[in-house]
């Protein structure tokens, strides 16, 4: 049975038999009687040795998408199939032609070419095929987490030129993978495909406030989308100052976008763990970053839909309001200090004030409609230092001093400030204020220097927790009132 069997031998079979007769019993025996007998040979053999005739094989072969996802058609920009053909001891050579029907070509024509297979035993021929520009049509959908891409093989042998040996775990192999592909659009049913969210940092200054503890916030995620197909989000908010950090996360699904081109959907989700949300922002971060995870479609695949590489998701990450938080009885830094202005009376008036002054009045009506009581000041000086920080603390002129302490706006049981508290000022300028403020002169240039004003209020504390909402605010009108000398040079 080792030896191999010679095919070129013509196989002979030799019959013999007899028959037990009819005795004395007389029987007919015509020219048609006969008995016929059919062989068949039916062998299989180990080894076989002789002339090989051209042969042709057909195989199918497949390669499962790792994607849950049900790929109807898309389009391909990057990816390639590898094919490796190894000639396994088949003693002829081979021309093998592969074609793939679910991966169609840009001219229109599905994937097909061929390669030759030498009859050296052990040679590779390693096959890669770009598939940029192609398109995927799966000719079978298949069923969620088992979707196949399908080869055909045709494998056309060449005779032999003389006897050869050949074994029957002898012939051509052929390896087929599909390397990462990526898609510039999907016609499909999308069964939870994850995406990267990539960190997003936003820098915030609130150091104006930073005494402020916050009890209770909440979070929200805008959203904005064109997309065919549901959305969950889960994301990570991570608030950092000077080396610490605080985190907190928010999760939520978005529906999909059901309009026509040209059109998006806009969704809100809030966050529900509020102490983790305050405890962010207690910290004061001078930057909070966002990332985190989105996943398309959903675990059923019952939505169909297209989405190309252009579709993205807008995330907008808000601090909304009410806030309720507290403020240190004896904190000096709760204190809002807006950018100074340009303070102007014009040439004309400041000509007809320089020349029949008499008195200035600065009069102003201030309304606290914030939960907490607050001082106002007003400053001036003729130079915008380089910061307000700077202006603040060193501007020559304010008034009143000690600044203006007005109560808190009226509240309603919910703590929500219905009606302001209102204050009035009046501060007078003699000639020698008057003349500094609006009549300096630059050194320099010999030039008037440029006044500026600023109003500066600090949020005085509150013991227990406060809310503040969007409506809340400390408003301010002012005023000069001029009394002049007139004569008859005045109105001319």
């Amino acid at each position: 049975p080792d030896n191999p069997v010679n095919v070129n031998d013509p196989p002979y079979l030799v019959l013999s038999g007899h028959s037990p007769g009819t005795g004395t019993n007389a029987v007919l025996v015509d020219t048609t009687d006969a008995i016929q007998l059919d062989c068949v040979f039916d062998l299989t053999c180990r080894n076989v040795r002789g002339i090989v005739k051209p042969q042709y094989f057909v195989r199918s072969d497949s390669v499962k998408s790792t994607s849950n996802s049900l790929i109807e058609e898309a389009i391909i920009t990057s990816g390639q199939i590898s094919l490796t053909i190894v000639n396994n001891g088949f003693q002829v050579p081979a021309r093998i032609r592969y074609t793939s029907p679910d991966f169609i070509r840009p001219d229109g024509d599905q994937l097909a070419d061929s390669v030759d297979v030498s009859a050296d035993s052990g040679s590779v021929v390693p096959i890669v095929v770009p598939l940029g520009g192609y398109r995927l049509r799966p000719q079978n959908i298949g069923t969620p987490g088992n979707q196949h891409f399908y080869f055909d093989y045709t494998i056309s042998s060449a005779a032999s030129t003389g006897p050869v040996t050949m074994q029957n775990e002898q012939g051509v192999r052929v390896y087929s993978s599909i390397d990462t592909i990526r898609f510039s659009e999907i016609t499909g049913r999308l069964i939870n495909e994850e995406i990267d969210v990539s960190p997003r940092s936003e820098k915030l200054d609130i150091e104006a406030v930073d005494s402020i503890q916050f009890q209770n916030a909440y979070l929200e995620v805008v959203t904005e989308h064109a997309i065919q197909f549901p959305i969950t989000l889960d994301l990570d908010v991570v608030g950092k100052k000077n080396g610490s950090q605080r985190s907190t996360q928010i999760a939520g699904t978005i529906q999909p976008y059901t309009g026509g081109p040209g059109g998006s959907r806009r969704d809100t989700i809030r966050s529900t763990n509020s102490a983790e949300v305050a405890a962010l922002l207690s910290l004061l971060p001078d930057s909070i970053v966002s990332s985190g995870l989105a996943t398309i479609g959903d675990a059923q695949g019952n939505y169909r839909g297209t989405v190309t590489s252009g579709d993205s998701v807008t995330i907008t990450v808000a601090i909304r309001a009410p806030l309720v938080f507290s403020l240190p009885l004896d904190s000096a830094r709760n204190i809002i200090k807006p950018d100074p202005k340009k303070l102007d009376m014009g040439d004309k008036l400041q000509e007809l004030v320089s020349d029949n002054f008499e008195s200035v009045a600065i009069t102003g009506t201030i309304a606290n409609h914030f939960p907490v009581g607050v001082e106002v000041q007003f400053m001036i000086d003729t130079v915008q230092r380089a910061t307000e920080d700077a202006f603040y603390d060193s501007a020559v002129f304010r008034f009143p001093d000690p600044p203006l302490k007005i109560n808190k706006g009226t509240t309603n049981a919910q703590g929500i400030v219905t009606a302001p508290t209102t204050a009035t000022l009046e501060y007078f300028l003699d000639r020698s204020m008057f003349d500094w403020i609006f009549y300096r002169i630059d050194p320099l240039t010999d030039e008037p220097l440029q006044n500026y004003q600023g109003l500066r209020i600090r949020l005085m504390g509150s013991g227990a927790t406060v809310k503040v909402t969007s409506t809340d605010y400390v408003g301010v009108n002012t005023q000069f009132e001029v009394e002049f000398r007139f004569d008859e040079d005045v109105t001319k």
